[in-house]
């Protein structure tokens, strides 16, 4: 299972009695190799808990782990964090989850002429970077007064790889035999937070002899999963989560294992439909193992 993750950027400027001295249009930015790095280990809305300006004026490449010359950062937040579903051009189908807050710096406290922002994550590492840019694309520079304030306002978002609309197949073996699956997903808020908190320990995996995919939902067995962030290696930007149900813990036909994120309650996100069924007796086990991965839109 896989998720992309980006961010759009707008900045404007403000005097005391809040007059806007200058407001900017949305632009782009890239996610950066140490942003991706910190996806498993923060919540969604602490991936970009603070932001920072700077005047550097290098092109932004997934290498750097911060701005090139940093004047002033800010966790000060001006619009609350808030998130919600994030739809395809057609207004219904869920494609993945936004995350917007907006930052402010007091009057002076980003005096320079900046040209540079970027969100940073819990370690101080930046998880994006972008030049200031135009209305017509072209990188600017933003010359803020001592007594000018500013403003930036963020979306982050993350798209899934497949909607409801959508399937895809695939195999793994068992027992010497190739056993083939379906796999749809579900809508949903919660669903979407595959990737952002600390799934570790919010991952749950479950098993159920239903082949109906509400069913499942309501039916199936969780199992205690293990996996922990100290397994991460820098860079792989994947994770996987094993869950083992022992000998006593299912009995008869697995038609169908789901995964999802325990999160206010637990919530699956992905339905693996098998074509032929597995048949557990009272004195086997059985390890199911999933891998995450996640990268840049």
């Amino acid at each position: 299972m896989h998720t992309k993750h980006g961010c759009y950027f707008r900045v404007e400027k403000f005097k005391a009695d809040n007059t806007i001295t200058y407001s900017g249009p949305w632009f782009h930015n890239i996610v950066l190799d140490s942003g991706l790095d910190r996806v498993p280990f923060e919540n969604p809305n602490e991936l970009g808990r603070s932001v920072g300006v700077g005047s550097g004026d290098s092109t932004p490449s997934v290498e750097q782990t911060g701005l090139d010359h940093e004047i002033a950062t800010t966790s000060d937040r001006y619009i609350a964090y808030d998130n919600g579903p994030l739809y395809d051009d057609d207004g219904e189908t869920l494609i993945g989850v936004w995350h917007t807050i907006t930052f402010e710096f007091g009057l002076g406290a980003a005096e320079g002429n900046l040209t540079e922002l970027g969100l940073r994550t819990s370690n101080g590492n930046y998880f994006n970077r972008q030049l200031f840019m135009d209305e017509d694309g072209n990188t600017r520079t933003v010359t803020v007064k001592s007594d000018e304030g500013l403003r930036i306002f963020t979306e982050r978002y993350e798209l899934q790889d497949m909607t409801r609309h959508e399937s895809e197949s695939g195999s793994f073996e068992h027992n010497g035999e190739t056993i083939t699956y379906t796999r749809k997903v579900r809508d949903g808020l919660h669903s979407q937070r595959i990737q952002s908190a600390r799934y570790a320990t919010r991952n749950f995996i479950g098993l159920s002899s239903d082949s109906d995919q509400e069913d499942v939902r309501n039916n199936s067995i969780e199992a205690t999963r293990s996996g922990s962030m100290d397994d991460y290696v820098p860079g792989s930007h994947e994770m996987t989560v094993t869950a083992t149900f022992g000998a006593t813990a299912y009995e008869g036909e697995i038609n169908a294992i789901c995964f999802g994120v325990d999160y206010v309650t637990t919530y699956p996100y992905s339905w693996f439909f098998l074509d032929t069924p597995i048949t557990l007796t009272d004195t086997q086990e059985f390890t199911v193992t999933v891998k995450k991965t996640w990268g840049r839109a």
